[in-house]
C-alpha cells in the first residue's frame, strides 16, 4: 500500500467507525432495548467491534507507515495527502492538506496506539451502559478530530481538528448529562477552552494579516515557517504569545486549567484518552509545530517556560492533598503538562515532545489502572474507603504501581528518562530558577505518586465490605493495562542518556523537523548531567519514601500528615483558591453587566428589529400599488411619465 493511501487510511477509518456507530446510536435511541447488568447486548457488541475497529485500522496503517519512513533518508521522510481546496478568499487560499512527517507521526501514533487499547478498555469499562453506542461514536469522532488537528498543514485545518475535539471533549465529558454536575462541568470544560480558541484565532489573523504586505498572506504551517524571520520581533512576540493563549486553554496551564480537574466527572476512559494522552497535548504539539516562530520570539518562550514551571509546581501541590483517586491523577497531569511547556520554553523541542510521548503510557496506564480499582469497588471513588486491594488485585495492582513509579520518575522507567532531560535542558540553557522548581516539582510527584499507592493498596481495607468485594476486572480491561505497561516501561528506551550508554534516537528521529540549531535539548556537559540526574533521582526517591511511609500505615489519614499544616492544607486543597477568584474577579462581573444591559439591549434590538420588519412592511405596500396588474393603471402611469418629461423640457429650455 502507497504511504497516500496509508495516511488515508489513517484519517478516515476511525471517521467509518464514528459513522456506523452514530447510525447503531441512532437506531438504539428509537428501539431502546432493556439493559440486563454489567453485559453487552447484542447490538453493543456490533458496536464494540467497530469503534475498537476503526481506532485499530489506523495504528495498524501508523506503525506500517513508521516502518516505511525508517527504510528512508531522514530528509525524505515526508507523506502529504491532498484532497484539493476549501476555500479561497482574496488571498486566503486553504487546502485540504494533511502530512506526516516525524514530529506529526509520534503524535499520530500515541493517538492511533494508545487510543485503540482505551477504545478496548471503554467496552469492559461502559458494558451495561444504555448509550453504549452513542459513547463510541463520540471517542471514535474524538480520535478522527485529534488526527486531522496534528496531521493539517495549514493552520485553519488545524484549528478545525482543535474545534473538533473541544466539542467532543464537551460531549463525552458531560456523557451522564442526567446528573447536573457531570454536565456542569462539561460546560465548564467547553467555555474555558473558548477562551483560549479565541487567543489562538487573533494570533492566526495577525499572522496572516502581517505576512500580507509581503505577499505571504498565508497560513501555511511551512510557508510561515520558511517566512517567519521576516517579522519584525515584536509582531513575532505578539503572534507567538496569542497562539499560546490558545494552547493554554487546549493544554491546562494556570490560569485556564481549572476546567480540567473537573472534567473527571466524565467516565474513566475519557479521562485517559483526553485528558492524559491526546487533547490536552494538542498545545504542546502546536507550540512545537510552529518552533521557527517561537525560535524567532524568545520573550514569547521565557514566557512559556516560566508559565509552565508555576503550573508543574501548582498543580503538584494541589495533588498531594487530593482525597479522590481521579482528582489526584487530574492534577498530576496538568503538573506534567507545565514539565512539557518548560522544556519547550528552554528551547528543548524533542525533549519537551519526548515527555510528551512517555506521557501518554504511563498517564494512560495510571488512570485506567485506577478506573480498574473504581470498578473492582462497584463505583467508589474516595481514598478514604480503600486500602489493603493488593491481595485483590493481581493485575491492577501491579499496573498502578508501575504507572505511579513512571509518573514519579523512578528509574529505568520512561518517566525518569523523559522528566530528567528536561530538568537538564532546564540547566543547560541557564534557567536555575525552572531547575529549582522541575527539581522541587519532581519531589512532589512522588510524594502524591506513592501516596496514592499506599492509600489504595497498602495498609488494612478501611471499608472492610468494599474489600471483600472488590474484583478484578475482565480481559477488555486488564489487557490494555498490561500493554500500557509495557509502553510505559519500554518508552524508556529511546531516548536513554548517552552518560548511561543510550543513543538519544527520539532526538534523532525528530532531527529532521527541529533542525540541530534550534533544538536545545542535547546534553552539554556529561559530568554535570550525571550529578543533576544522580540529584533528581535522589530528590524522587525521598519523596516517593516519604509518601507511602507516612500513608502505608494503619490509621493513616487522608488528610494534612501533620496538626500544624491543616488550615494551609485546606487551601492547596482547593486549589489554591484560584477557581473562586476567577469566579468573583472574572465570572460574577461578566454575569452581573450583563443583566444589567440585558433589558437595554432587548429594548434596542427589538426596537431596531421591529422598525426594520415595519419598514420592509411599508416600503412593500408602496411597491405593490404599482404592481396592480391593471393594464389601464399602468397606461395611466406612462401617460404622467411622458407629460412630466414634456414638461421639463419645455421649462428647462430644451437643455
Amino acid at each position: 500500500m502507497s504511504h497516500v493511501a496509508l495516511l488515508a487510511w489513517i484519517l478516515f477509518a476511525p471517521l467509518a467507525a464514528a459513522a456506523l456507530n452514530g447510525l447503531l446510536a441512532l437506531r438504539s435511541a428509537r428501539v431502546p432495548v432493556p439493559v440486563e447488568g454489567h453485559h453487552l447486548r447484542p447490538m453493543d457488541r456490533l458496536a464494540a467491534g467497530i469503534g475498537v475497529a476503526g481506532p485499530l485500522a489506523a495504528a495498524v496503517a501508523a506503525w506500517s507507515l513508521g516502518f516505511a519512513f525508517l527504510a528512508r533518508d531522514r530528509s525524505l521522510r515526508l507523506t502529504e495527502l491532498d484532497l484539493g481546496t476549501w476555500f479561497s478568499m482574496g488571498q486566503a487560499h486553504v487546502t485540504w492538506l494533511f502530512r506526516v512527517d516525524p514530529l506529526s507521526l509520534v503524535m499520530v501514533l500515541v493517538v492511533t496506539t494508545v487510543g485503540t487499547l482505551i477504545h478496548l478498555y471503554s467496552v469492559g469499562y461502559m458494558a451495561g451502559d444504555a448509550g453504549f453506542p452513542r459513547f463510541l461514536t463520540w471517542l471514535n469522532l474524538f480520535t478522527f478530530a485529534m488526527l486531522v488537528l496534528v496531521t493539517a498543514r495549514d493552520l485553519v485545518v488545524l484549528f478545525l481538528g482543535w474545534e473538533g475535539v473541544g466539542v467532543c471533549s464537551y460531549l463525552l465529558i458531560g456523557y451522564w448529562f442526567s446528573d447536573a454536575a457531570k454536565a456542569a462541568a462539561g460546560l465548564k470544560a467547553f467555555v474555558v477552552n473558548r477562551i483560549g480558541d479565541l487567543g489562538l484565532l487573533l494570533g492566526m489573523f495577525l499572522l496572516f494579516w502581517s505576512m500580507a504586505p509581503g505577499g505571504q498572506a498565508s497560513l501555511d504551517i511551512d510557508l510561515l515557517s520558511a517566512h517567519v524571520t521576516k517579522l519584525s520581533v515584536p509582531l513575532a512576540t505578539a503572534a507567538a504569545v496569542l497562539l499560546f493563549v490558545g494552547a493554554m486553554g487546549k493544554s491546562a496551564q494556570v490560569p485556564l486549567h481549572i476546567w480540567l480537574p473537573d472534567a473527571m466527572a466524565g467516565p474513566t476512559p475519557v479521562s485517559a484518552l483526553i485528558h492524559a494522552a491526546t487533547m490536552v497535548t494538542a498545545g504542546v504539539y502546536m507550540v512545537a509545530r510552529m518552533h521557527p516562530l517561537y525560535h524567532h520570539a524568545p520573550a514569547a518562550l521565557a514566557f512559556i517556560g516560566s508559565l509552565g514551571a508555576l503550573t508543574a509546581l501548582v498543580a503538584a501541590t494541589v495533588a498531594c492533598t487530593q482525597t479522590n483517586i481521579k482528582r489526584v491523577i487530574a492534577w498530576s497531569t496538568v503538573s506534567q503538562l507545565g514539565y512539557m511547556f518548560m522544556g519547550l520554553g528552554a528551547g528543548a523541542f524533542s525533549a519537551g515532545i519526548y515527555h510528551l510521548f512517555t506521557h501518554a503510557f504511563f498517564k494512560a496506564l495510571f488512570f485506567l489502572s485506577a478506573g480498574a480499582v473504581i470498578h473492582a469497588l462497584h463505583g467508589e471513588e474516595e481514598l478514604g474507603r480503600m486500602g489493603g486491594l493488593w491481595s485483590k488485585l493481581r493485575v491492577t495492582g501491579p499496573a498502578f504501581v508501575l504507572a505511579a513509579a513512571a509518573n514519579a520518575g523512578l528509574p529505568p522507567l520512561s518517566g525518569f528518562v523523559s522528566k530528567d532531560a528536561i530538568l537538564v535542558a532546564t540547566w543547560n540553557a541557564h534557567h536555575p530558577v525552572w531547575f529549582a522548581v522541575g527539581l522541587l516539582t519532581a519531589g512532589l510527584t512522588a510524594f502524591y505518586s506513592f501516596r496514592l499507592v499506599a492509600l489504595v493498596l497498602a495498609g488494612p481495607p478501611r471499608d472492610a465490605h468494599l474489600a471483600e468485594h472488590a474484583h478484578e476486572a475482565g480481559w477488555a480491561m486488564t489487557l490494555p493495562l498490561v500493554l500500557l505497561a509495557v509502553g510505559a516501561v519500554g518508552a524508556g528506551v529511546l531516548e536513554w542518556p548517552h552518560e548511561l550508554g543510550g543513543t538519544l534516537w527520539f532526538s534523532a528521529w525528530l532531527e529532521p523537523v527541529f533542525y540541530p540549531s534550534l533544538d536545545h535539548g542535547v546534553h552539554a556537559n556529561a559530568v554535570v548531567d550525571i550529578i543533576l540526574t544522580v540529584g533528581s533521582v535522589a530528590v524522587v526517591a525521598t519523596g516517593a519514601a516519604i509518601g507511602f511511609s507516612l500513608h502505608a500505615r494503619d490509621g493513616a489519614s487522608t488528610g494534612a500528615p501533620l496538626t500544624g499544616l491543616q488550615g494551609l492544607w485546606a487551601t492547596v486543597k482547593r486549589g489554591w483558591h484560584v477557581d473562586e477568584v476567577l469566579e468573583r474577579v472574572v465570572v460574577r462581573p461578566v454575569v452581573f453587566s450583563s443583566r444589567a444591559a440585558a433589558p437595554f439591549l432587548d429594548f434596542l434590538l427589538g426596537w431596531g428589529a421591529r422598525g426594520f420588519v415595519q419598514g420592509l412592511a411599508l416600503a412593500g405596500r408602496g411597491l405593490a400599488v404599482a404592481q396592480s396588474g391593471l393594464a389601464r393603471h399602468y397606461a395611466m402611469v406612462m401617460l404622467g411619465g411622458l407629460v412630466a418629461l414634456v414638461a421639463w423640457a419645455v421649462l428647462s429650455g430644451g437643455r
